[in-house]
């Protein structure tokens, strides 16, 4: 919960004091020291006996089909128009790698995503649910700070601070919804509300304009963040 809260505020102050290019350097120790604990601390549950098949294919294939789609999203609407050859190459480009991955899933030994797993509805649920989910929550991360320093005029460090109310509320969101499923053993109602609270949140987000202030950031990025943090623990569980 430090961590998360410490994150946008150290981010938006170093930014606004030492230059944005060192959030890069600054990731570098902290990095080195985390990989330091996970090769010293974490335990080996390598089989020996058991010699791994990687899918090499499957994740050229899904290189291929995500890496052109994320430049057409990126390229659409500035460099190139939606329409334009290059973006539609893109598209076709990345739908063919994405039929090709199918087909190779379907025939490796080990594949990397096992299509088996999607015969289970509440596995196919959660995954969607939660891929929609990312989208929210790294959505909000990423615009909201722009929008803050862009439109309403707040510095980095500012903007850091707006994102701290919704990573606490996601924090409490998460530990009662952790409380409730540990108690009542049921989590289906929990879900539907917590993605329930997190639409709320990104409709009220929508309302924003230029005569916003920073404390309705706050409120709305608050809201959003009880749904995210009710809904993301809430499908990992139950899927476990």
């Amino acid at each position: 919960a430090l961590a998360i809260v410490a994150g946008p505020l150290v981010g938006g102050y170093v930014t606004d004091n030492l230059g944005w290019r060192w959030i890069f350097f600054l990731n570098l120790p902290v990095g080195c020291v985390a990989l330091m604990v996970v090769m010293s601390g974490m335990p080996s549950i390598r089989n020996e006996k058991v010699k791994p098949i990687i899918d090499y294919l499957g994740a050229v294939l899904l290189i291929g089909a995500v890496v052109p789609l994320l430049l057409a999203l990126t390229w659409a609407g500035r460099e190139f128009s939606w329409t334009s050859p290059q973006i539609l190459g893109l598209f076709i480009f990345t739908g063919s790698m994405a039929i090709l991955f199918l087909w190779a899933e379907a025939r490796a030994k080990e594949p990397m995503i096992p299509r088996s797993l999607f015969a289970n509805p509440i596995f196919t649920v959660a995954i969607v649910v939660t891929f929609l989910t990312a989208i929210v929550m790294y959505g909000g991360i990423m615009f909201i700070p722009m929008f803050v320093q862009g439109v309403i005029g707040s510095s980095a460090t500012g903007s850091g601070m707006v994102l701290i109310p919704s990573m606490l509320s996601a924090i409490i969101g998460a530990v009662v919804a952790g409380q409730i499923i540990s108690r009542t053993g049921h989590y289906r109602l929990l879900a539907i509300g917590g993605v329930s609270v997190m639409a709320l949140g990104v409709y009220l987000l929508t309302w924003l304009d230029a005569q916003s202030s920073s404390a309705e950031t706050v409120r709305y990025m608050a809201v959003t963040g009880v749904g995210l943090g009710i809904t993301l623990p809430t499908f990992m569980i139950a899927v476990q």
